[in-house]
Order: structure tokens, then sequence, then C-alpha cells
């Protein structure tokens, strides 16, 4: 695993980490739902999000990079898209604190 990943995962569990203490036991976190309700969740929920970004990071590491056959732009641009997605995860994840909070 890179350094990357394991920084990305450090950063997602000490905000989880922080908020924990401050947010309430329901979080909203299904957006798509038109019930109220329904679109509340644990807050342990939320790791939802990390595990996520952890697993697309393996699966980068692990099977993309090799499928790239060693071609340093593809490579490049697969690793600019997974950033892209990790820090999207990461400001949907601290918008649903800032809602919550």
């Amino acid at each position: 695993m890179k350094k990357q990943t394991v920084t990305w995962l450090i950063i997602f569990l000490v905000t989880f980490g922080a908020a924990y203490f401050f947010l309430p036991e329901q979080v909203p976190l299904y957006y798509s739902t038109a019930i109220r309700e329904d679109r509340l969740a644990s807050k342990y929920m939320l790791l939802l999000i990390p595990a996520c970004v952890l697993g697309l990071h393996v699966l980068y590491y692990s099977l993309l990079y090799r499928l790239t056959l060693q071609n340093t732009y593809m490579q490049r641009l697969a690793e600019g898209f997974i950033m892209f997605l990790t820090i999207l995860a990461y400001l949907s994840f601290i918008q649903i604190l800032y809602i919550t909070l």
C-alpha cells in the first residue's frame, strides 16, 4: 500500500474520531430518500466513506496499477483520478459533519 493511502485513511479516521464525541446518534447520510426520517443513519455508518476510499486505493494499487503495463502517463492519470475521488469523498464527509454539528 502506498503512503498516500495510509495518509488519507489516517485523515479520515482522525476526523471521524474527533467528531465522534460531538455527533448525535443519528446523522443525515441518505439524501436520496423522500421521507425525512429515512435519511438518517447511525453515526457508525459514516465509516462507510473511508472504507470505500480505502477499498478504492487498495483496488487501484493491487489490480489497476498492473493493468497500466508500466505506462507512466496512464498511471499518473489514474492516480490523479483516485485523488480526485478521495478529495470528493472527504469533502462529502466534512459536509455531513458540518451539517450535523
